[in-house]
């Protein structure tokens, strides 16, 4: 992923005139008539333009940042109305009044009649305006007269409080854009930091014009970046989340000056973060909680003298107690021993109630803040990209991870929504860092099946798998929402099979290493041939991949897995009276490069017996766009060799 980091210092006496890249309502004859998008032929609808000019306003008690939006659309198939029709805006606002709101908007539909452009505006009842939450407004435009062929054109602008805040702008969407322009002039009061991010899109940065002094009376620099024929951000499987890889531009505001009146330096670093987190009350004052369980803790690190099994101990004592109410927070609302009493919390409340606790029984205990897979990548030292808190406890030479959130998740696992590849480890004081989140576990399966093959094509036997790591979590999240009889029956309907027998050892227990299902079945081999004296059909039946995830020829991210990934299947099969084994797949070994994953398999005949082996492993969690075409053909092989048939022959 491409990261170009400037800094630009906007000072100087200058002069300037601000460009429009098009003129609201003026739809040139080319953009109606047009019935498919050069670039992407295949494309439902285009951004024709995608439009921003942001500056800083005097206002009656202070100063605000006013931005200027202009979005024109072509639809080129109905199927684009219901994303493109409707223009939706989130709105923020503060307890304290500070908010953002459109000040100013124009709206009108275009279409094409009788070779004439025909105008339809949309009026106040396109407007909708709802309220989210205490933070949030929702502004929707529903515009009018949309059709396949309409071209659609919206201005409006946003005034915000918020003047040390730049929304970050998007070049790429879901849909291509011809072009997409952002423009700033900026006081040279403001101090800014500017990170472009995403994949293979040229960036056009334009040098600075000369501008006149802005209405807050400071000499101003301008600034503008400039993305043509940007390609649309389609969806594409194994992508944790698309909004990491489109490209766009953020803003970090660094340093305020007001000469002689007021100097801040709000640059971030980990320990900056770290020390603003200490003073907090709703994290370090929550964290540093005194008179609460000390005796209980005391206790703990007298009965358990091994430190690992006091962390157990405190870890289960915690998750037993706690019930986690789905809301993701590095910030705690209510006191400890509140969120004690009430058994209930989001996931700060929860997991630094657990540090704390963890501390008191003198164990090596600290937060680990991230952002979740959903809120995307944590790049930099940016306290508004986190949203979460897991804990981290050091024991010698090594660390464990711990999420008290989750009762099925084993110590040292955490859940998929916190594997988002970095944290910042806050250490107390001003001591912070970023460290690197490695999946602690991998998904791993092992199948033993050993069955019993009839003349006739049935197959009966048992079937015992061994659940490790995510698997076994997995698992047990899923008897979370069904009962062990709604379980057999997914299972039989799954394999084709009548299921007679099915149990599970370690269920409950998340000491276990597994958790080990068995059952027992019998079902008609679909698959099975027959012909004259022989019988031929596929070993691995229901147990083998019947499909590739990568389907298309082209791929524009990196493909991401949560974590590795393991899945061995042996399959014993008992030949019927009278047969011998007369043909069997090849053996094969494949591994893709840097040790990034292997596929095995085997067929080896014993007297009666035909025995089955596939290892399918990946390791890499992480792979580049470059190695699609790589890993694609690594899975059409192991497609291909899992369906190659075995040949019986009757004696």
């Amino acid at each position: 992923m491409a990261l170009i980091v400037a800094t630009c210092l906007f000072a100087g006496n200058q002069l300037f005139a601000q460009k429009h890249p098009v003129k609201f309502g003026k739809i040139e004859m080319p953009e109606m008539e047009m019935t498919s998008y050069e670039a992407d032929p295949d494309a439902d609808g285009v951004y024709l333009v995608k439009y921003a000019y942001s500056t800083y306003v005097s206002g009656t008690d202070d100063i605000y940042l006013l931005t200027e939006n202009h979005i024109r659309i072509k639809i080129l198939d109905a199927r684009a109305i219901d994303d493109l029709a409707t223009l939706s805006l989130r709105l923020y606002k503060s307890a304290s009044g500070k908010k953002e709101e459109i000040t100013l908007w124009k709206a009108s539909t275009f279409n094409l009649e009788n070779g004439e452009i025909v105008e339809v505006k949309a009026d106040k009842s396109a407007i909708f305006e709802e309220k989210i939450n205490s933070n949030n407004d929702l502004f929707r435009i529903n515009m009018p007269a949309v059709r396949e062929g309409s071209v659609l054109d919206i201005t409006y602008n946003v005034r915000s409080d918020f003047y040390g805040y730049l929304e970050p702008w998007v070049f790429q969407t879901e849909y291509p854009v011809k072009y997409s322009e952002i423009q700033l002039l900026i006081p040279e009061i403001f101090e800014w930091n500017f990170y472009l991010r995403g994949f293979g899109i040229p960036f056009t940065k334009s040098k600075s014009e000369p501008t006149n002094t802005t209405s807050l009376g400071y000499a101003s620099t301008y600034g503008n970046w400039i993305a043509e024929n940007i390609p649309a951000a389609k969806d594409e499987p194994y992508v944790s989340n698309m909004d990491n890889y489109v490209s766009r531009i953020e803003f970090d505001l660094s340093k305020l000056t007001i000469p002689g009146r007021v100097y801040r330096d709000l640059s971030a670093s980990w320990n900056v973060i770290s020390r603003n987190l200490t003073e907090d009350p709703e994290f370090g004052g929550y964290l540093r909680t005194k008179n609460f369980m000390e005796e209980e803790m005391a206790r703990a690190a007298t009965q358990f003298e091994n430190e690992t099994e006091r962390t157990d101990h405190i870890y289960a004592l915690v998750q037993e107690h706690m019930k986690w109410n789905e809301n993701k927070s590095i910030f705690t609302k209510n006191s400890i021993e509140t969120v004690w009493q009430a058994k209930n919390g989001n996931s700060a409340e929860i997991n630094l109630l657990l540090v704390n606790m963890l501390q008191k029984a003198g164990i090596q205990a600290f937060p680990v803040l991230c952002s979740t897979v959903e809120n995307g990548f944590m790049t930099r030292p940016d306290l508004n990209t986190m949203n979460y808190v897991f804990a981290y406890v050091q024991i010698g030479d090594k660390h464990i991870y711990l999420d008290a959130t989750d009762k099925h998740l084993p110590a040292g696992m955490l859940p998929r929504r916190s594997l988002n590849r970095t944290g910042m480890l806050y250490l107390g004081e001003d001591q912070g860092s970023m460290i690197d989140v490695v999946p602690p576990a991998t998904h791993k399966e092992n199948t033993l099946a050993i069955l019993n093959l009839s003349e006739d094509g049935s197959l009966q036997g048992s079937v015992k798998t061994q659940y490790y790591g995510y698997a076994a979590f997995t698992l047990r999240k899923e008897f979370e929402e069904q009962t062990l009889e709604e379980k057999k029956k997914e299972l039989s309907d799954e394999l084709k099979a009548e299921i007679s027998l099915m149990e599970y050892e370690n269920l409950d227990s998340l000491k276990a290493n597994s958790v080990v299902e068995t059952i027992q079945l019998s079902f008609d081999f679909q698959e099975m041939g027959q012909m004259a004296d022989r019988i031929y059909f596929t070993p691995m039946m229901q147990f083998r991949m019947e499909e590739n995830p990568f389907k298309d020829e082209t791929r524009m991210f990196p493909i991401e897995f949560p974590f590795s990934n393991e899945e061995q299947v042996v399959v014993t099969i008992n030949l019927p009276e009278g047969y011998v084994l007369e043909e069997a797949p090849k053996a094969l070994s494949v591994s893709l490069p840097e040790g990034g994953g292997k596929f095995l398999f085997k067929v080896e005949s014993f007297d009666k017996v035909i025995q089955l082996f596939t290892q399918l492993t990946i390791k890499k969690t992480y792979f580049n766009a470059e190695d699609y075409a790589l890993l694609k053909q690594f899975f059409e092989m192991v497609i291909a060799k899992e369906a190659e048939p075995i040949v019986l022959k009757k004696i």
